[in-house]
């Protein structure tokens, strides 16, 4: 599976539960973001935990671990894009 495939089926199984998508946001932007994340993070996650994990999340790590580091990157970034996307009700996905 190539990166537009798995980006294509990320967006197709995208979780609907808004306490899911912020954990994806919550997450991602962690991972992007690292040390800055507590000062760029914008929405409220403080209710956020294990107990809002995605069951298709579970699922993504063990795919993007068939990645190479720079298609990791490329993923990491696209589902938190997706995330912040699907949290700001105006925008179309």
């Amino acid at each position: 599976m190539g990166v537009g495939e798995f980006q294509q089926a990320i967006r197709q199984h995208f979780p609907i539960k808004r306490n899911e998508q912020l954990y994806l946001y919550n997450k991602f932007g962690g991972i992007l973001f690292k040390d800055e994340w507590s000062n760029l993070n914008f929405m409220d996650t403080t209710n956020i935990g294990e107990k809002d994990i995605p069951t298709v999340f579970i699922g993504y790590v063990n795919i993007i671990q068939c990645f190479n580091y720079e298609e990791k990157c490329i993923i990491v970034n696209f589902i938190f894009q997706e995330a912040v996307k699907r949290l700001i009700p105006t925008n179309d996905y």
